[in-house]
Protein backbone atom coordinates (compact mmCIF):
# COMPACT_ATOMS: atom_id res chain seq x y z
CA UNK A 1 0.00 0.00 0.00
CA UNK A 2 1.61 3.62 -1.27
CA UNK A 3 0.84 6.82 -0.11
CA UNK A 4 -1.35 7.68 -2.93
CA UNK A 5 -3.76 4.98 -2.00
CA UNK A 6 -3.62 6.21 2.03
CA UNK A 7 -4.36 9.44 0.73
CA UNK A 8 -6.99 8.89 -1.57
CA UNK A 9 -9.03 5.83 0.06
CA UNK A 10 -7.87 5.75 3.65
CA UNK A 11 -8.01 9.52 4.65
CA UNK A 12 -10.65 9.67 6.85
CA UNK A 13 -10.52 8.15 10.84
CA UNK A 14 -13.95 5.77 9.87
CA UNK A 15 -12.30 4.63 6.54
CA UNK A 16 -9.10 3.33 8.46
CA UNK A 17 -11.40 1.93 11.11
CA UNK A 18 -13.66 0.15 8.54
CA UNK A 19 -10.38 -1.06 7.13
CA UNK A 20 -8.91 -2.50 10.49
CA UNK A 21 -12.46 -4.53 10.66
CA UNK A 22 -12.16 -5.92 7.55
CA UNK A 23 -8.64 -7.24 8.02
CA UNK A 24 -8.87 -8.56 12.12
CA UNK A 25 -12.38 -9.22 11.48
CA UNK A 26 -13.30 -9.67 7.78
CA UNK A 27 -16.11 -6.95 8.52
CA UNK A 28 -18.07 -8.55 10.81
CA UNK A 29 -17.30 -6.91 14.91
CA UNK A 30 -16.58 -9.40 17.34
CA UNK A 31 -16.22 -8.48 20.94
CA UNK A 32 -12.84 -9.13 22.15
CA UNK A 33 -14.02 -9.54 25.27
CA UNK A 34 -16.32 -12.34 24.80
CA UNK A 35 -15.92 -13.97 21.18
CA UNK A 36 -19.44 -12.60 20.54
CA UNK A 37 -20.31 -11.39 17.08
CA UNK A 38 -23.84 -9.73 18.61
CA UNK A 39 -23.14 -6.38 18.87
CA UNK A 40 -25.24 -2.73 17.71
CA UNK A 41 -22.64 0.04 16.52
CA UNK A 42 -22.26 3.21 17.95
CA UNK A 43 -19.78 5.55 15.87
CA UNK A 44 -16.62 3.82 15.25
CA UNK A 45 -17.37 1.90 18.56
CA UNK A 46 -19.71 -1.34 19.20
CA UNK A 47 -21.47 -2.59 21.83
CA UNK A 48 -21.51 -6.10 21.95
CA UNK A 49 -25.35 -7.85 22.96
CA UNK A 50 -23.75 -10.80 25.27
CA UNK A 51 -20.97 -9.04 27.66
CA UNK A 52 -22.26 -5.71 27.73
CA UNK A 53 -18.82 -4.21 26.79
CA UNK A 54 -18.04 -1.22 24.85
CA UNK A 55 -15.25 -1.80 22.26
CA UNK A 56 -13.29 -0.75 18.98
CA UNK A 57 -11.66 -2.50 16.65
CA UNK A 58 -7.86 -1.60 18.11
CA UNK A 59 -8.80 -2.77 21.45
CA UNK A 60 -5.72 -5.29 22.30
CA UNK A 61 -3.80 -4.28 19.49
CA UNK A 62 -0.54 -2.14 18.79
CA UNK A 63 -3.30 0.92 17.70
CA UNK A 64 -5.38 0.71 21.38
CA UNK A 65 -5.69 4.46 22.89
CA UNK A 66 -3.60 6.18 20.23
CA UNK A 67 -4.09 9.45 19.90
CA UNK A 68 -2.76 9.65 16.33
CA UNK A 69 -4.95 9.43 13.13
CA UNK A 70 -5.29 5.96 12.04
CA UNK A 71 -4.23 7.95 8.51
CA UNK A 72 -0.84 8.53 9.73
CA UNK A 73 -0.15 5.61 11.02
CA UNK A 74 -0.87 3.62 7.51
CA UNK A 75 1.60 6.27 6.81
CA UNK A 76 4.36 5.76 8.91
CA UNK A 77 4.28 2.01 8.09
CA UNK A 78 4.36 2.82 3.95
CA UNK A 79 7.12 4.51 4.39
CA UNK A 80 9.07 2.91 6.41
CA UNK A 81 8.72 -0.38 4.29
CA UNK A 82 9.22 1.36 1.19
CA UNK A 83 12.75 3.15 2.63
CA UNK A 84 14.97 0.15 1.77
CA UNK A 85 17.66 1.87 3.81
CA UNK A 86 15.67 2.87 6.38
CA UNK A 87 14.38 6.44 7.23
CA UNK A 88 15.45 8.53 10.63
CA UNK A 89 12.59 9.36 13.56
CA UNK A 90 13.71 13.43 11.76
CA UNK A 91 13.01 12.32 8.53
CA UNK A 92 9.42 10.37 9.38
CA UNK A 93 8.34 13.35 11.96
CA UNK A 94 8.70 15.66 8.62
CA UNK A 95 6.80 13.24 6.54
CA UNK A 96 3.99 12.88 8.67
CA UNK A 97 3.84 16.14 10.38
CA UNK A 98 4.48 14.83 13.84
CA UNK A 99 7.24 15.67 16.22
CA UNK A 100 10.08 13.85 16.76
CA UNK A 101 9.46 11.54 19.89
CA UNK A 102 6.14 10.25 18.40
CA UNK A 103 7.79 9.06 15.15
CA UNK A 104 10.52 7.37 17.32
CA UNK A 105 7.66 5.50 18.86
CA UNK A 106 5.83 4.81 16.04
CA UNK A 107 8.92 3.41 14.96
CA UNK A 108 9.75 1.24 17.78
CA UNK A 109 6.08 -0.18 17.63
CA UNK A 110 6.25 -1.02 14.06
CA UNK A 111 9.82 -2.72 14.32
CA UNK A 112 8.14 -4.89 17.44
CA UNK A 113 5.71 -5.97 15.44
CA UNK A 114 8.49 -6.73 12.22
CA UNK A 115 10.19 -8.63 15.13
CA UNK A 116 6.75 -10.63 15.85
CA UNK A 117 6.75 -11.87 12.96
CA UNK A 118 10.46 -13.69 12.47
CA UNK A 119 10.33 -16.88 10.71
CA UNK A 120 10.64 -19.95 12.75
CA UNK A 121 13.82 -22.16 11.36
CA UNK A 122 15.31 -21.82 7.92
CA UNK A 123 16.64 -24.63 5.97
CA UNK A 124 18.37 -25.96 2.33
CA UNK A 125 21.74 -24.18 1.98
CA UNK A 126 21.80 -21.59 5.00
CA UNK A 127 24.72 -19.29 4.88
CA UNK A 128 26.11 -17.95 7.73
CA UNK A 129 28.18 -15.27 8.74
CA UNK A 130 28.76 -12.24 11.53
CA UNK A 131 29.60 -8.81 11.50
CA UNK A 132 30.30 -5.83 13.61
CA UNK A 133 27.96 -2.54 14.10
CA UNK A 134 29.11 0.40 15.21
CA UNK A 135 32.75 1.79 14.99
CA UNK A 136 32.90 5.17 16.02
CA UNK A 137 34.35 6.97 19.31
CA UNK A 138 32.86 9.66 21.13
CA UNK A 139 34.37 12.59 18.99
CA UNK A 140 33.30 10.43 15.99
CA UNK A 141 36.75 9.04 14.74
CA UNK A 142 37.33 5.81 14.32
CA UNK A 143 39.96 3.44 16.38
CA UNK A 144 41.20 0.33 15.10
CA UNK A 145 42.59 -2.26 18.39
CA UNK A 146 45.41 -4.32 16.71
CA UNK A 147 43.09 -5.26 13.22
CA UNK A 148 40.23 -6.58 15.20
CA UNK A 149 36.98 -5.45 16.18
CA UNK A 150 36.62 -2.22 18.34
CA UNK A 151 35.40 -2.17 22.29
CA UNK A 152 32.33 0.53 21.29
CA UNK A 153 31.15 -2.46 18.13
CA UNK A 154 28.77 -4.98 19.08
CA UNK A 155 28.72 -8.46 17.11
CA UNK A 156 25.66 -9.63 14.93
CA UNK A 157 25.15 -13.09 14.37
CA UNK A 158 23.40 -13.43 10.40
CA UNK A 159 22.06 -16.47 8.63
CA UNK A 160 19.93 -16.46 5.58
CA UNK A 161 18.32 -19.20 3.36
CA UNK A 162 19.39 -19.41 -0.38
CA UNK A 163 17.04 -17.69 -2.43
CA UNK A 164 15.08 -17.62 1.33
CA UNK A 165 14.89 -15.68 4.29
CA UNK A 166 17.16 -13.99 6.82
CA UNK A 167 17.31 -13.86 10.46
CA UNK A 168 20.10 -11.77 12.80
CA UNK A 169 20.80 -11.86 15.72
CA UNK A 170 22.83 -9.60 18.89
CA UNK A 171 25.58 -11.96 20.44
CA UNK A 172 27.40 -11.01 22.97
CA UNK A 173 30.43 -12.18 21.53
CA UNK A 174 31.24 -14.35 17.80
CA UNK A 175 32.09 -17.71 20.58
CA UNK A 176 31.28 -21.42 18.99
CA UNK A 177 29.54 -21.26 22.84
CA UNK A 178 27.13 -18.70 21.68
CA UNK A 179 27.26 -19.18 17.81
CA UNK A 180 25.64 -22.70 17.91
CA UNK A 181 23.04 -23.40 20.03
CA UNK A 182 21.90 -20.40 18.38
CA UNK A 183 22.15 -21.55 14.55
CA UNK A 184 20.37 -25.27 16.42
CA UNK A 185 17.43 -23.62 17.33
CA UNK A 186 17.35 -21.67 14.15
CA UNK A 187 18.26 -23.92 11.26
CA UNK A 188 17.00 -27.21 10.61
CA UNK A 189 19.39 -30.70 10.76
CA UNK A 190 19.05 -31.59 7.27
CA UNK A 191 20.09 -28.52 5.92
CA UNK A 192 23.89 -27.50 4.85
CA UNK A 193 25.57 -24.75 6.61
CA UNK A 194 27.82 -22.80 4.55
CA UNK A 195 30.52 -20.15 6.34
CA UNK A 196 33.81 -18.70 6.23
CA UNK A 197 36.52 -20.66 8.17
CA UNK A 198 35.95 -19.55 11.98
CA UNK A 199 36.65 -22.14 14.36
CA UNK A 200 33.65 -20.80 15.76
CA UNK A 201 31.94 -22.59 12.89
CA UNK A 202 33.90 -25.92 13.20
CA UNK A 203 30.90 -28.26 15.25
CA UNK A 204 28.25 -27.45 12.65
CA UNK A 205 29.73 -31.07 10.60
CA UNK A 206 27.74 -32.60 13.77
CA UNK A 207 24.98 -31.10 13.85
CA UNK A 208 23.63 -30.60 9.96
CA UNK A 209 23.76 -32.33 6.72
CA UNK A 210 26.61 -31.05 5.56
CA UNK A 211 29.33 -27.78 6.13
CA UNK A 212 30.64 -26.22 3.61
CA UNK A 213 33.87 -24.03 4.55
CA UNK A 214 34.78 -21.55 2.72
CA UNK A 215 38.66 -19.98 4.21
CA UNK A 216 39.10 -16.59 2.46
CA UNK A 217 42.36 -16.25 4.21
CA UNK A 218 43.48 -18.86 1.79
CA UNK A 219 41.10 -17.24 -1.59
CA UNK A 220 38.46 -19.85 -1.24
CA UNK A 221 35.80 -18.02 -1.81
CA UNK A 222 33.29 -20.63 -3.94
CA UNK A 223 32.96 -24.43 -4.36
CA UNK A 224 30.27 -25.01 -6.43
CA UNK A 225 26.84 -24.02 -5.83
CA UNK A 226 28.25 -23.08 -2.12
CA UNK A 227 29.08 -19.41 -1.38
CA UNK A 228 28.49 -16.75 0.95
CA UNK A 229 27.94 -14.07 -1.17
CA UNK A 230 24.00 -13.63 0.02
CA UNK A 231 24.87 -13.26 3.58
CA UNK A 232 27.68 -10.93 2.60
CA UNK A 233 25.48 -8.96 0.56
CA UNK A 234 22.66 -8.35 3.15
CA UNK A 235 25.72 -7.22 5.24
CA UNK A 236 26.64 -4.83 2.95
CA UNK A 237 23.08 -3.40 2.95
CA UNK A 238 22.70 -3.33 6.57
CA UNK A 239 25.48 -1.43 7.10
CA UNK A 240 24.70 1.25 4.58
CA UNK A 241 21.45 1.89 6.50
CA UNK A 242 23.26 2.22 9.63
CA UNK A 243 25.59 4.46 8.07
CA UNK A 244 23.30 6.39 5.78
CA UNK A 245 20.52 7.19 8.04
CA UNK A 246 20.81 6.37 11.54
CA UNK A 247 24.77 6.76 11.94
CA UNK A 248 24.99 5.80 15.34
CA UNK A 249 22.72 3.05 17.07
CA UNK A 250 22.57 2.16 20.53
CA UNK A 251 23.09 -1.01 22.15
CA UNK A 252 19.69 -1.22 23.45
CA UNK A 253 18.06 -0.61 20.67
CA UNK A 254 19.90 -2.59 18.12
CA UNK A 255 17.86 -5.49 18.22
CA UNK A 256 15.06 -3.37 16.99
CA UNK A 257 16.64 -2.05 13.74
CA UNK A 258 18.00 -5.74 12.79
CA UNK A 259 14.18 -6.63 13.35
CA UNK A 260 13.32 -4.01 10.98
CA UNK A 261 16.35 -4.93 8.15
CA UNK A 262 15.25 -8.72 8.36
CA UNK A 263 11.15 -7.90 7.69
CA UNK A 264 12.23 -5.70 5.16
CA UNK A 265 14.38 -8.07 3.47
CA UNK A 266 12.35 -11.53 4.18
CA UNK A 267 8.95 -9.89 2.19
CA UNK A 268 10.97 -8.13 -0.16
CA UNK A 269 9.49 -9.99 -3.34
CA UNK A 270 5.33 -9.36 -1.92
CA UNK A 271 3.61 -7.18 -4.15
CA UNK A 272 2.94 -4.68 -0.95
CA UNK A 273 6.46 -5.29 0.57
CA UNK A 274 4.96 -6.84 3.29
CA UNK A 275 2.26 -4.51 4.67
CA UNK A 276 -0.50 -6.81 5.00
CA UNK A 277 1.69 -9.37 6.83
CA UNK A 278 2.73 -5.89 8.97
CA UNK A 279 -0.84 -5.10 9.40
CA UNK A 280 -2.24 -8.21 10.50
CA UNK A 281 0.91 -8.61 13.14
CA UNK A 282 -0.35 -4.95 14.49
CA UNK A 283 -3.61 -6.50 15.11
CA UNK A 284 -2.69 -9.69 17.17
CA UNK A 285 -4.16 -11.84 14.20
Amino acid sequence: MDLIYITKHLNTQRKCVKYLEEKRWNGIPTCPYCGSQKSGAKGLRHNCLDCRNSYSVTVGTVFESTNLPLMKWFMAISLILNAKKGISSMQLSRDISVNKNTAWLLQMKIRNAMASNAPDQLGGIVEADETFVGGKTKKGKKRRTHGGPQKHQKPVLGFVQRQGKVITKVIDAPFREIIMPILKSYVTPESVLVTDGSQAYFPAKKHFAGHMIMSHSTGIYKRGIYHTNTIEGYWSQLKRAIIGQYHQISDGYLQNYLDELSFKYNHKDSNDKGYSVLISQMLGN
